[in-house]
């Protein structure tokens, strides 16, 4: 019998191709690829996930005749999917984005507001600064660089205030919007110029009452005065490295 891919099987009965183990070879390819269906049916695997770098790519056309489809790329990777029976499950990839949006009052009950330039032109609409989360980047860590990037504001960050849950956002796909209140460390803007068309410091009831500003900020503003927060705490006892999660509790 042919020589079969090595892997590992995951919690879900999946098999995972080692990487290392896909052959430059074409021919190599099918003849592991032949043995290892035979290998997997016997150990009635669930899926089988395959990962080939893009210096393997002719390999792909080969992998979808056995019957893998698409599931997602990264940076010079593409991932490709088996199910060895019809039900098994898979789970989808990249369905939300998360953006953080940021609160920062000052203690002269100013809110710290931007507008944007579009495509189209420029906003007239006044928002909170905040962006989408960077690969592996915690909440507080994203709001306050994205705070810093288009204000120059420095910050610290101090509770969750809420958030929003929107679907066919970018490529389709879900948004979900983190809203954190901050505390300024500097006051003086200085406003990143490609994006943001005006940054500055706006009374809070002026906010409130203004005609160019859309009713779900008013009601983020309000809910970051009313004080019921969510904020950032370890847990003891919880069995994952505390660089590799947040929790927000009352």
């Amino acid at each position: 019998m042919n020589e079969v891919f090595k892997g590992t099987v995951n919690i879900y009965k999946g098999f995972e191709i080692d990487t290392e183990d896909v052959p430059d070879s074409e021919d190599a390819f099918v003849k592991k690829m032949e043995s290892s269906i035979a290998r997997w049916k016997e150990e009635c695997m669930e899926v089988v996930w395959l990962t080939i770098p893009e210096s393997k790519s002719r390999l792909i056309p080969i992998a979808l005749s056995y019957g893998f489809k698409f599931h997602h790329t990264q940076k010079d990777t593409l991932v490709l999917i088996k199910k060895m029976h019809e039900h098994a499950f898979v789970v989808p990839y990249a369905s939300h984005y998360i953006g953080v949006g940021g609160v920062v009052i000052d203690d002269k009950n100013r809110l710290l507001v931007v507008r944007e330039f579009y495509k189209n032109g420029t906003s007239v609409h006044y928002k909170l600064p905040g962006g989408t989360l960077e690969e592996h980047e915690h909440i507080e860590a994203g709001i306050i660089r994205e705070v810093l990037e288009e204000t120059g504001i420095k910050t610290v960050f101090q509770s969750l205030v809420c958030f929003r849950h929107r679907h066919r956002f970018r490529f389709d796909k879900s948004d979900i919007y983190m809203i954190c209140l901050l505390k300024p460390l500097n006051h003086d803007i200085v406003r990143e110029t490609e994006e943001i068309a005006e940054a500055l410091w706006m009374d809070i009831d002026e906010y409130l009452s203004h005609e160019h500003v859309h009713a779900l900020n008013k009601e983020i503003v309000r809910a970051a005065l009313s004080g019921h927060h969510l904020y950032k705490k370890d847990v003891e006892g919880y069995p994952v490295d505390k660089n590799e999660y947040e929790i927000f509790l009352p």
